[in-house]
């Protein structure tokens, strides 16, 4: 495989050749789910108003009952680039057929909630101490920025782990482990970054064009970024594994 970003979205390009209808609408389905899922918070709302119901029944439902039944359909839609990466052929009622992980999926969000939580009151606390002592606004602001770019990092590293559950079967402990062992790597977080990037482009001009553009280039990006996950953790592929990384047991 040509390990650069021309290379990943040309194979994408070509891959997505007969399977363009399939995955815009698995792209609708998991659209469908998501408005489905919403409609509770709006009943919430609209019975509870803003009162202290309504912030636990928006906590429950964000916290609980979407990730549990959205994140097995998301990771789903994920893994069909990864399918037409390895040649395989995409079905649409095939995104909802990964709830027998839907627990190691909700553990690895439950890991990434509480993480970034208690990563952002670490930086509260030290920006408060900050305040207090002197009214450093240019040093306060050099730690909000080193946060951000922390943060962001940090996800990157973590990116492939809810696909490793689904593919491989890892728990959610090892799951992240093998993603951050992967992306650690500079080159493999550097193709990663210049694809997000070339996305969220895409996805700009997609606004000109009233989002219809978006019909080529969302499964263009689903399989790109499944190209890139084969490339990283297939086994018979080592044109982007490094050596050194394994997959840890389960």
């Amino acid at each position: 495989m040509n390990y650069s970003l021309s290379g990943t979205l040309n194979e994408a390009t070509a891959k997505r050749k007969g399977h363009l209808k399939t995955l815009n609408l698995a792209l609708l389905a998991y659209t469908a789910v998501i408005l489905l899922i919403a409609v509770p918070s709006i009943i919430i709302k609209l019975v509870g108003g803003e009162t202290g119901a309504f912030v636990v029944g928006t906590l429950f439902i964000d916290l609980v009952i979407r990730p549990l039944l959205l994140h097995p359909i998301g990771i789903g839609l994920l893994y069909l680039g990864v399918v037409r990466a390895r040649n395989g052929k995409v079905r649409v009622k095939s995104i909802f057929g990964h709830y027998s992980k839907v627990w190691s999926l909700y553990a690895a969000f439950i890991i990434c909630i509480i993480s970034y939580a208690v990563f952002g009151v670490l930086v509260a606390v030290v920006v408060a101490m900050i305040s207090s002592a002197s009214s450093n606004s240019a040093l306060i602001g050099f730690i909000v920025v080193l946060a951000i770019l922390i943060a962001v990092y940090a996800g990157y590293l973590i990116n492939f782990t809810w696909l490793l559950i689904v593919d491989k079967g890892l728990s959610a402990v090892s799951a992240y482990k093998y993603s951050i062992q992967t992306m650690r790597q500079r080159r493999n977080f550097w193709l990663l970054f210049k694809l997000n990037l070339m996305y969220a482009f895409w996805l700009l001009l997609g606004a000109f064009t009233l989002g219809v553009a978006y019909f080529w280039t969302i499964p263009r990006f689903m399989i790109a970024y499944g190209i890139v996950y084969r490339g990283l953790f297939d086994a018979e592929s080592n044109s982007l594994i490094v050596d050194s990384v394994e997959i840890p047991r389960v």
